[in-house]
């Protein structure tokens, strides 16, 4: 099975807002793989299809076994970190995210797991439309998704669009020219102990600490009983 070719952006999407959820749990960076460039590749891939609006990317995942050059770089271009499972806080995200961003804008989630939440997600696309999806994948789903989307990409074809579209120096040099100011939400956040905080080391300390630990053996003691931590 190949991935088809992708739409050309439509006009009110061309400069409207793109939010993109990426779950590095099922689709992680390769090995060697400079986090830095990650912003750049996603660019370059909705430049090439005509979107030039800004861009908001957050990763999701568990991160306890992340490497902290891997956090420093992807935080360091201006994405934000949220450690918890994927699929909740993706969802949460997403409506939340929408609730603040009236159409036309577009949505890119990159996960090998949004066929879980897929119904709720088509329930939604039926319901409100002006909302442009799409999607990434780490493998090539075997059946036909129920969500309509306008663009597909395997996950390590797109984060080598920038070595197509620049020259090795400067992709990884424009990562340290880019200014970015996050005025309305914390950087880095745990959604396992609603964990809000500036700081990557205050971040990665968090997930290692006693506290942290303390949390996340509670919630699997009390698996059966729903947790619902705020979107920030």
């Amino acid at each position: 099975m190949t991935m088809p070719e992708n739409d050309k952006a439509q006009p009110e999407y061309v400069k409207a807002k793109t939010a993109v959820w990426w779950d590095i749990n099922s689709c992680p960076l390769p090995h060697g793989y400079d986090a830095r460039r990650v912003r750049p590749s996603i660019e370059s891939a909705l430049k090439n299809l005509g979107y030039s609006g800004p861009v908001d990317i957050t990763v999701i995942g568990y991160l306890e076994d992340t490497p902290q050059v891997v956090l420093r770089g992807l935080s360091s271009t201006g994405i934000y970190v949220k450690h918890g499972r994927a699929n909740g806080i993706l969802f949460n995200l997403l409506i939340s995210w929408q609730e603040r961003n009236p159409p036309p804008a577009s949505m890119m989630l990159i996960s090998d797991k949004v066929e879980d939440i897929s119904l709720a997600l088509c329930h939604r696309q039926q319901r409100i439309s002006g909302y442009n999806l799409l999607r990434v994948y780490n493998c090539i789903p075997e059946y036909v998704s129920i969500l309509y989307n306008t663009g597909e990409w395997l996950w390590e074809s797109l984060l080598a669009t920038d070595e197509i579209n620049n020259e090795p120096e400067t992709r990884i040099q424009s990562s340290f020219r880019r200014t970015f100011i996050l005025p309305e939400q914390h950087l880095f956040y745990c959604s396992t102990c609603c964990f809000p905080t500036q700081s990557l080391e205050i971040f990665t300390t968090h997930l290692s600490g006693e506290e942290h630990e303390i949390e996340v053996s509670s919630l699997l003691v009390s698996s059966n009983t729903f947790f619902h931590c705020p979107t920030i």
